[in-house]
């Protein structure tokens, strides 16, 4: 099944449930301490995750679907893997209603190409509900935003219009 395929189909059938990034502690610090690798995040559909990686020069984002959380970065050996939700600092709390369906999805890329292999410039989720969930690759790791951070990034990327884009709505039927 082709990554556009893939995602269509887990967006119109799975709930958003969970926002990771991936991290470490140091065991020999104390107290420990939570150390967050921004640069690679999850979005958790139920039983599957959408891992988000910023590559190359922090300006491109990679999307690929996998069945678990794995370590992708080195450690010491005093460092342990471990992974943090964020998910209720990002979103809004709704209840157990599953409320943060993907309502709607863009994603740009430089070209059709890069975006057939799962390589994007950035993506916005709507979520039912509660919003925006955009995601930009800097310098930083992956900057998880919302609108407003949208539009300001449209404004400040001249070519953003330029680039290839990838749009998608539920199909509530």
């Amino acid at each position: 099944m082709s990554l556009v395929n893939n995602i269509l189909s887990t967006l119109q059938e799975k709930y958003l449930t969970d926002l990771l990034v991936e991290g470490f502690v140091d065991k020999t610090e104390n107290p420990l301490k939570f150390h967050a690798m921004l640069s690679h995040w999850y979005l958790k559909f139920e039983d599957v995750y959408l891992r988000c990686t910023s590559i190359g020069q922090a300006d491109r984002l990679r999307i690929e679907f996998i069945d678990q959380v794995t370590l992708s970065f080195d450690m010491d050996e005093d460092d342990q893997f471990c992974i943090s939700s964020v998910y209720e600092m990002r979103l809004p709390y709704t209840g157990p209603s599953h409320t943060n369906y993907v309502a709607a999805l863009k994603l740009f890329s430089e070209s059709e190409t890069y975006f057939q292999a799962g390589i994007l410039k950035r993506a916005e989720f709507q979520l039912g509900i509660v919003g925006t969930l955009f995601l930009e690759p800097t310098i930083y790791g992956i900057y998880i935003g919302k609108e407003q951070d949208r539009d300001k990034w449209m404004q400040n990327n001249l070519d953003a219009n330029s680039d290839y884009e990838f749009a998608w709505e539920r199909n509530n039927q």
